[in-house]
């Protein structure tokens, strides 16, 4: 089964290059630019990973990602983008990410790390372990 992204921002350039990114990897790829868009999708949609933002323009992506992990919404797997430095890495993880990609991010490493996050979990629900024995990975290009 081809895994459901979501994209949730950046701004217009770089979402459709993270689109055309998976898509080529033969994902299934949706996108909104905002919290709010996300918030309708997420239902909606049932994505098995998220891939968030850390800025957006109705709020910031780590407020997004503690939403998804409060609302119920476990299967999803969430990847953050965040700043530079090791305090927006650990901030995002601290928010419920499982991984982090620090910009810029390289093609092809961006749909290696979701391959790995979606495997990861894959495996985790194989075992009948949630999301919390995932291991945040090092936030590398």
């Amino acid at each position: 089964m081809t895994a459901r992204i979501l994209i949730v921002g950046p701004p217009d350039a770089t979402r459709q290059g993270w689109r055309d990114t998976l898509r080529g990897h033969y994902y299934r790829v949706s996108e909104t630019a905002t919290c709010a868009g996300a918030r309708v999708l997420l239902p909606r949609l049932r994505p098995d990973l998220v891939l968030i933002a850390a800025a957006l323009s109705d709020g910031p992506g780590g407020a997004l990602c503690q939403w998804i992990r409060r609302s119920g919404q476990g299967g999803v797997a969430v990847v953050l983008e965040a700043g530079t430095g090791a305090d927006a890495t650990a901030a995002a993880f601290a928010a419920g990410a499982e991984d982090v990609v620090c910009p810029p991010v390289a093609p092809r490493a961006l749909s290696m790390r979701i391959r790995r996050v979606l495997r990861d979990r894959e495996a985790l629900q194989t075992l009948g372990l949630g999301a919390a024995g995932l291991a945040p990975a090092a936030c590398a290009p």
